[in-house]
């Protein structure tokens, strides 16, 4: 079996003179590969929320844009207010019998999660590290008897 998929790379820790000077500046860390591959995964999961026939609510930055040019025009929050009457009026309208009933798939809610479970997963996440880091470290290390003990086995 080939070795070379196991080859990783560990970031050594900071300098200490380097972490103060940071601290001092206020320097934030940029995004690394990781937080990169996390954010193309959530734009993969909006995508694959929606049917291409399903109409997806409409995010802040894409709505229109309220302008007020004279004084019967609505204002931003006039808008919302009706926005919220003609949402009332519907869920309270009854249903039409004759249609056929079509059920739509649940638009996946944003995950707040508590301290207690922050706690959890973090030690999870600890433990995990932990045993890989153990694992490879035990795969990592050099030793030149196998080769040794390979030659004596096809010697005899």
């Amino acid at each position: 079996m080939s070795k070379r998929n196991n080859i990783t790379y560990v970031k050594p820790q900071e300098p200490s003179f380097l972490a103060k000077l940071k601290a001092e500046i206020g320097y934030k860390e940029g995004p690394t590969v990781d937080t990169k591959r996390q954010k193309l995964e959530d734009l993969d999961q909006d995508r694959e929320d929606y049917d291409s026939s399903e109409e997806r609510p409409e995010r802040e930055d894409e709505k229109p844009q309220i302008v007020v040019l004279s004084r019967g025009d609505l204002t931003a929050d006039e808008v919302a207010l009706e926005q919220q009457r003609i949402a009332k009026e519907e869920a309270e309208k009854p249903a039409d019998l004759n249609q056929p009933i079509v059920f739509k798939q649940r638009v996946k809610q944003p995950k707040i999660e508590t301290e207690d479970n922050t706690d959890k997963t973090k030690s999870k996440k600890l433990s995990d590290k932990r045993k890989k880091s153990k694992a490879s470290s035990s795969n990592s290390k050099l030793s030149f008897n196998e080769d040794e003990e390979d030659g004596e086995a096809v010697e005899d």
